[in-house]
């Protein structure tokens, strides 16, 4: 019953403007988890609230994104949200109280609860594994949503600013009365590292549905946070040790690309299953893939025909979601971890590993026979193809705005992005750094700074 009167909590707190969230103050006894573990559990799988929430308006500013004029309207009379994220415009969430911000400190609430349930729990010999379950993936949960907070509301990480770069607020217990203040992205990233090094020695390595957690993903949040650090050495081993318990490819080859949706749900690739938010910003037919981007797929790239189908002049539909729909895929997968290990690999000059892990990839990507394997002559031109591959590989998952940002250390790999809508040209240069701001309503209920 209390696990109820949790999810109704929860859901509450969700139709508040967003700088509600940890204001409000319940009943004591409905804000208290249980100390029963299954009751525990059924709150990590509220899969509504941890799953299929994840933020997306990222990819709505990417250069992944292309929202034609006849379309402009329509996503404008519904979410004043969703285009202002589009063309960079500062009040980006206030129409709205389910935004970017606001949904990844429910599931962090929701994680706080499970954690301190489970500590006061002393489990006995039956219960030990459900327990490290329950802490294990609510350290995996909490993790995943610090880490996605910091994709767009700070600064990449940089070892000589980010102990003064602000962060985001790290959320640590589940008393919503606390005063909210931003921790530096320093200690953002350490915490998530030395909570996702606790969860992996906890999580089982199988698991009956994607939308947990095992430790192939905890691996895998890890060699995405080591990546995004510059940290290639540790990335790597995280992404070997994820790939080792889950390395399986689909090949596409064998995929119908005559069908709507030729990738199915909970496919052989994916660690763990979760989806974007849906907004019209970022789904067809509102959003389109980008011109430039579509014609970067070879011809002999089976990409091109299973991930998009061009219906007209500038009307490319985006169809290769891991959900198997029209909603975008916001999990991990396998072909993700090959492409973090490959750059690592390339990174610290291992030209033959990062080869390795890239032709793996490749070959279940381009027409078979006759694929040949990438064979660079140097470890820079290794880089630059394992970079593009990226590019083409990981679509509509929300990671192309982070890409962007810890990339633009390099000028080989500056983005200067340019959009054009109702023949007013909006460009985002990329000496800036591409950081949303936080909604205006948190900012003044709770008065951390803003970005």
């Amino acid at each position: 019953m209390k696990t109820k009167y949790y999810l109704i909590l929860l859901m509450s707190c969700l139709s508040f403007s967003c700088e509600k969230y940890l204001e409000i103050k319940p009943d004591k006894k409905l804000s208290e988890p249980s100390d029963n573990l299954n009751n525990l559990k059924l709150m990590l799988d509220d899969t509504n609230t941890l799953n299929q929430q994840v933020p997306g308006m990222g990819e709505a500013a990417s250069d992944n994104i292309f929202i034609r004029d006849s379309q402009f309207d329509a996503i404008q009379q519904v979410s004043v949200s969703s285009v202002n994220s589009y063309l960079w415009q500062r009040d980006v969430f206030n129409d709205k109280a389910r935004n970017d911000w606001a949904l990844p400190y429910a599931v962090v609430i929701n994680a706080n609860l499970v954690l301190e349930g489970a500590e006061k729990i002393k489990p006995g010999p039956s219960e030990q594994q459900l327990w490290n379950v329950v802490k294990g993936s609510a350290l995996f949960f909490r993790s995943f949503s610090f880490y996605t907070l910091l994709q767009e509301f700070a600064k990449p990480y940089n070892s000589s600013s980010s102990s003064q770069d602000p962060g985001i607020v790290l959320k640590l217990n589940s008393d919503i009365n606390e005063l909210s203040k931003r921790t530096n992205v320093k200690l953002c990233y350490e915490k998530i590292i030395s909570d996702l090094n606790d969860a992996v020695n906890l999580l089982p390595e199988t698991l009956k549905f994607k939308t947990e957690p095992s430790r192939a993903a905890g691996y895998a949040l890890l060699a995405r946070a080591h990546l995004s650090m510059s940290n290639y050495n540790l990335s790597l081993e995280n992404a070997e040790k994820a790939v080792a318990l889950s390395p399986t490819l689909i090949d596409y080859n064998t995929l119908n690309a005559a069908t709507t949706y030729p990738l199915v749900r909970y496919n052989a690739e994916v660690i763990f299953h979760a989806s974007l938010t849906q907004d019209r910003a970022i789904t067809y037919p509102y959003a389109c893939a980008d011109e430039n981007l579509y014609n970067t797929y070879r011809s002999d790239d089976l990409r091109r025909s299973i991930f998009f189908r061009r219906n007209g002049p500038g009307d490319i539909q985006f169809r290769g979601s891991y959900v198997g729909s029209a909603t975008n895929f916001g999990g991990i997968a396998s072909d993700e971890l090959y492409l973090i290990g490959a750059e690592c690999a390339a990174r610290i000059g291992n030209r033959a590993k990062a080869m390795d892990l890239l032709n793996k990839l490749a070959s279940k990507r381009y027409k078979q026979p006759g694929f040949v394997s990438f064979t660079p002559a140097t470890d820079q031109e290794a880089l630059d193809l394992v970079l593009a591959e990226r590019r083409k590989e990981l679509l509509f998952r929300n990671l192309r705005w982070g890409d962007i940002n810890r990339l633009k250390s390099d000028p080989r790999y500056r983005t200067d992005i340019i959009k054009v809508s109702k023949g007013v040209s909006f460009s985002l240069p990329a000496d800036k750094y591409y950081i949303f701001p936080i909604p205006l309503k948190v900012i003044e209920f709770s008065g951390i700074e803003q970005n």
